[in-house]
């Protein structure tokens, strides 16, 4: 295990195509169908900024690394919003009503009103788990280049974060990868369990919410 942890951190350290690829389709298949490998990403962005913090690897070995990983998620976004906005035109064909209530909603208004902030709200969406949710609504709004700027804006925060906290550990402690990774392990079950945590306490004041709002 440790030899495949150790050539891996190799990998990341090095000018790989094939790594760049992998983080690429990662990314894109996230965002087209939602599904990740746990913590294989995640770790990839520790051990990085480890590497770089322990100054076994550029800032500049990096870089292609995020580019792929954010070129990814544009592709597999502007996968789902064709495929959304394809089913939305033959959905509002069939209710044209709805269509008419989207376009006088108050969604529909902010939009319109906040002109250059929407990409901020998007990712600040994106980052608390409104990604498909955000892209059906873009999508059935037509507003692409918002959506877009709200996921490379994500994105780099994403990775960012991940790199910036592998950074100061690898910068403050004198570990291997392999020694590392434990660590990094349970710091992200933590986040994970954490997440979820506040995700469904935000579901449960959102219901009540509601149905405040239904019972008024």
């Amino acid at each position: 295990m440790e030899h495949v942890i150790n050539s891996y951190s190799v990998l990341i350290g090095g000018l790989h195509p094939a790594l760049w690829l992998g983080v690429f389709a990662l990314c894109l298949v996230g965002e087209l169908v939602g599904f990740s490998v746990p913590y294989l990403l995640e770790t990839t962005w520790l051990l990085a900024g480890s590497l770089i913090g322990a100054h076994q690897m550029s800032v500049l070995v990096l870089l292609p690394m995020i580019a792929a990983a954010t070129v990814g998620r544009i592709v597999g976004m502007s996968l789902f919003y064709h495929l959304a906005g394809f089913g939305s035109v033959r959905f509002f064909h069939r209710f044209p009503a709805l269509k008419t209530r989207l376009d006088m909603s108050a969604f529909k208004r902010r939009l319109e009103s906040r002109h250059w902030s929407v990409a901020l709200w998007i990712a600040l969406g994106r980052l608390f788990w409104l990604r498909f949710p955000i892209t059906l609504l873009m999508s059935m709004s037509k507003r692409y280049l918002p959506l877009a700027a709200g996921v490379v804006i994500s994105a780099l925060i994403y990775e960012g974060t991940y790199v910036a906290i592998g950074f100061v550990v690898g910068g403050s402690v004198k570990l291997t990868p392999s020694q590392l990774l434990p660590y990094f392990f349970v710091g992200l079950s933590l986040s994970f369990a954490l997440g979820f945590a506040v995700k469904q306490l935000w579901n449960i004041f959102r219901s009540k919410m509601f149905a405040g709002r239904l019972s008024t």
